[in-house]
């Protein structure tokens, strides 16, 4: 499983609390704005993976049964997740579904 945010949030996080927001720069991928991502599940199919990409999380379960089923020795899920949002209080992520 791998959780796909469309950028280095974990550093732009860092950036933003040691340098302040507006130092926070060149790590979220953007394109006029809106996240942008290659598809990591092309690329591991590419490697002979089972791979597919998801972006709700009522599809964990049965991406993971699709992926166990294939019969295949390398599996590869893709979620799609929101980056994290500065707030006062640290960092909280716009992703409120806790369902996983």
């Amino acid at each position: 499983m791998v959780a796909n945010n469309a950028g280095w949030i974990a550093i732009r996080d860092l950036q933003a609390a040691v340098y302040g927001e507006p130092r926070a720069i060149g790590a979220e991928f953007l394109k006029e704005g809106a996240p942008i991502s290659p598809s990591l599940a092309a690329l591991a199919q590419a490697f002979g993976c089972h791979a597919e990409r998801i972006s709700e999380p009522d599809e964990v379960r049965p991406a993971l049964e699709r992926a166990f089923a294939a019969g295949t020795p390398r599996n590869s899920i893709q979620r799609l997740t929101q980056p994290q949002i500065l707030c006062s209080q640290g960092a909280q992520s716009r992703d409120r579904d806790t369902r996983l």
